[in-house]
């Protein structure tokens, strides 16, 4: 390769840019996909591969979940003004007939009872 170097070119090995077209027995520790595939390197199972390999897989999942959510961040409509206050009038609504709804059906109670469960259960001098 004539011209500029690549950056970061001098932290690569050196065979990057050699040609795999031979078979190779000796054990490897670098990712080779199309040697792998295309069976020139034979003796790539070993924990280094197979951890390189899989750390590849998460990071592709890794990016497809932040791809999703973003595509569903986007797709949501922006918060309006008249859109938080439509929601706040439809919860306050919804608050409102269970608190009706919950008095109607409520059975008066005798404040003291609403302190301790027993006195209904017991004949007290009180009478509420």
């Amino acid at each position: 390769m004539g011209g500029r170097p690549v950056a970061g070119s001098a932290h690569r090995p050196q065979d990057i840019h050699k040609g795999r077209s031979a078979t190779r027995e000796e054990p490897v520790y670098e990712l080779y996909r199309n040697g792998i595939v295309h069976g020139s390197i034979l003796n790539y199972d070993n924990i280094t591969v197979a951890t390189k390999a899989f750390n590849r897989l998460l990071a592709v999942a890794d990016w497809a979940v932040a791809r999703g959510k973003e595509e569903q961040h986007q797709a949501e409509e922006p918060a309006t003004w008249s859109s938080v206050g439509r929601q706040l009038k439809e919860a306050f609504g919804v608050l409102m007939e269970q608190s009706e709804g919950g008095r109607a059906s409520r059975p008066s109670i005798c404040p003291a009872a609403r302190t301790s469960p027993a006195i209904l259960s017991t004949s007290s001098p009180m009478s509420c």
